[in-house]
């Protein structure tokens, strides 16, 4: 092969069901104190709140909850939640929900070391500073975020969508545990996993593609027209998809977009 190429995640992958219950294990050396970021309903309503804080204090970690982030977050919930995480002096960030979570989640990390406006951090401003440790448990099968570069904000006053962009935002640990998805929607599941797909074309596409982009964009389609049509009985088929929008989300932090 003569095509030359560059590949790097720094994110550790956890995979499986039943794995979330590792995440004491795997949080304890990133420090003593943890924010966690979630939605405002589902980790409160499937007792996965009182599930993740009793799995990492029992390692020995303080929690504390940030749950306010809404779907497409806005810069002044990220800069609310960056102003708690300075307040409470943590040491990473768990950010346990969807895609708009895990954003949130990372532009918290970035906001609570830099300490500014979010705008002074949009692309094609490159993030190239470390950022706090963040910890991704996607709940949904679509975005990919606990493995790309990006983080997705909502700008209210502009009423447009804004990227924030660098290497430091990428996740140091996934725990992808399809257990998650069984309290999700046939419609939401079938919503987030065509955004993967539409990644994964997005990836396949651009002028950036590299052969390892290529192959997580192929197998993550392949997966997806195989395996979606059964994601809402067959729990073999939601780990499929949840599988399938982790290679999504490689392929677009390798490829980037056309």
């Amino acid at each position: 092969m003569s095509i030359p190429f560059t590949f790097y995640t720094p994110t550790r992958v956890i995979f499986g069901r039943g794995k979330l219950q590792e995440l004491g294990a795997c949080v304890n050396r990133l420090g003593d104190r943890a924010l966690l970021v979630t939605g405002k309903t589902f980790a409160r309503r499937y007792g996965y709140l009182e599930q993740l804080t009793f799995n990492m204090e029992s390692s020995g970690v303080k929690v504390s909850v940030f749950d306010k982030v809404e779907q497409n977050p806005s810069f002044e919930t990220v800069e609310l939640g960056a102003s708690v995480c300075r307040s409470l002096n943590v040491d990473f960030i768990v950010g346990f929900g969807g895609g708009s979570v895990i954003d949130a989640a990372k532009a918290i990390a970035l906001l609570s070391i830099k300490n500014g406006d979010v705008r002074n951090y949009i692309y094609p401003y490159v993030v190239e500073d470390e950022v706090l440790p963040v910890v991704a448990i996607p709940t949904t099968c679509g975005t990919g975020s606990e493995v790309t570069r990006y983080s997705l904000l909502l700008d209210l006053k502009a009423k447009r969508k804004v990227v924030v962009a660098g290497y430091p935002l990428i996740p140091k640990i996934a725990i992808i545990d399809p257990d998650v998805l069984k309290y999700l929607p046939k419609s939401l599941t079938v919503y987030t996993a065509l955004d993967a797909f539409s990644h994964a074309i997005e990836a396949y596409w651009s002028k950036s593609s590299q052969p390892l982009s290529d192959l997580f964009a192929l197998e993550c389609m392949k997966i997806i027209i195989r395996d979606l049509k059964n994601a809402s009985c067959k729990p073999e088929a939601r780990d499929s998809l949840h599988y399938a929008s982790l290679l999504g989300g490689l392929a677009i932090n390798c490829a980037g977009t056309t």
